[in-house]
């Protein structure tokens, strides 16, 4: 059993979020993981959640990259995002483009009109529109800056899920 919420405690934390001294990598990192499971209903909620910090603009990238080279050239819209020189990182935006499309994946193909593929399909369509959503809120957050071979990434995951459903 789990003690009961204690309401002092997420009053305490509003001015420590308010302040910006939590790291918003610290925050992301679990959000990734449960994306990388390749889980429908881990993937769903982490992308619901990347949504909805994006629209909030807690994800602020403070230290941005310097001078890394686009990639674009050499990125195929699959897989992870290329690696950046040694010594480099690539900045919280790329990261997070690089997470969010990399939960994309087709349709799942089911043979028989049971109820089971039916669930599949509806969980594996709001998948679709929470990843389709975060992105827009990736795009358009003032906070980050998506750019290059990541804007190039999000451009093409959006172009496969529009062909998928036609």
């Amino acid at each position: 059993d789990l003690p009961p919420a204690n309401p002092l405690s997420l009053h305490d934390a509003l001015p420590i979020f308010a302040a910006g001294s939590v790291d918003p990598h610290l925050i992301f990192a679990p959000l990734q993981l449960a994306c990388e499971t390749k889980s429908l209903p881990l993937m769903i909620t982490a992308l619901d959640c990347i949504g909805k910090l994006l629209s909030y603009d807690f994800f602020v990238d403070r230290n941005p990259p310097r001078n890394v080279p686009d990639a674009a050239a050499n990125d195929d819209g699959e897989g992870p995002t290329p690696a950046v020189p040694d010594g480099e990182q690539a900045s919280f935006a790329d990261l997070i483009t690089a997470t969010v499309c990399d939960c994309f994946s087709p349709s799942p193909v089911s043979t028989s009109s049971n109820a089971a593929a039916n669930a599949a399909t509806t969980q594996h369509d709001t998948l679709l529109l929470r990843l389709l959503s975060c992105l827009l809120s990736l795009i358009l957050s003032p906070a980050l800056s998506v750019h290059q071979s990541s804007l190039l990434k999000a451009v093409r995951t959006v172009y496969k899920i529009g062909r998928a459903h036609v």
